[in-house]
């Protein structure tokens, strides 16, 4: 029977994924795979797949404050909330051109001049939850605003301190060093936060991530 590109992809995946395995390369003893899913649900997140909406097919740089309450206001007056989608997350564009004096991301003034925090307790406030964006390299992909590559402590204590839920992290601008140590740089730094964050990888497929993705969160 003729598989589907679909079917294909993942039975090449298994199949690499397996010849790993048996060469010892990934580590699927009993007691890694035990301390591996112990640590994964510690923190709460993510024990089904996060739904909710995203700033950028629709309105890429486009946004501000207003439109992201206003979303907030639609996911729990439509009963998509009630239904799971719960997550109401800025994409790109978000923030000010450059860091704070003190080295801290901004939020871009003239769109949310409240600032992300009270944002995220408006959300909050309606049983949702706030997303955030940034990048593994210097500069986000629309080049508006700083990325997180250098910067992964202070910008994961900054997003626990706003009360953010959830990070994207893209990849674009960064110093053509593998994505597996930039990726899991963050990892480590959202860990050591103080506050659950979801770490969603946005980093394209590069260096294939079906080997390292299970190791990013383990740092």
């Amino acid at each position: 029977m003729k598989m589907s590109y679909r079917e294909s992809s993942f039975f090449v995946v298994s199949l690499v994924i397996l010849l790993h395995v048996i060469n010892g390369s990934i580590d699927i003893s009993n007691n890694a795979h035990k301390e591996y899913v112990k640590l994964l649900l510690a923190n709460g997140v993510a024990h089904t797949p996060p739904m909710g909406w995203n700033s950028w097919n629709h309105f890429q740089c486009n946004i501000n404050e207003d439109m992201v309450k206003a979303t907030a206001d639609a996911l729990v007056s439509t009963g998509l909330a009630a239904l799971g989608y719960k997550y109401v997350n800025l994409d790109d564009c978000w923030g000010a051109m450059n860091r704070s004096s003190s080295g801290k991301l901004m939020a871009k003034a003239s769109t949310f001049p409240s600032g992300i925090k009270a944002l995220a307790d408006y959300v909050h406030s309606k049983g949702l939850k706030l997303g955030i964006y940034s990048d593994a390299g210097y500069r986000t992909c629309s080049n508006q605003m700083p990325g997180s590559l250098g910067h992964e402590d202070v910008d994961a204590r900054t997003f626990a301190e706003w009360g953010v839920d959830y990070l994207k992290y893209d990849n674009c601008y960064n110093d053509n060093t593998k994505p597996d140590g930039r990726y899991a740089k963050m990892s480590c730094a959202l860990h050591k936060a103080g506050r659950p964050i979801l770490f969603s990888l946005c980093e394209w497929g590069q260096d294939n991530p079906f080997f390292f993705f299970f190791f990013v969160f383990i740092l």
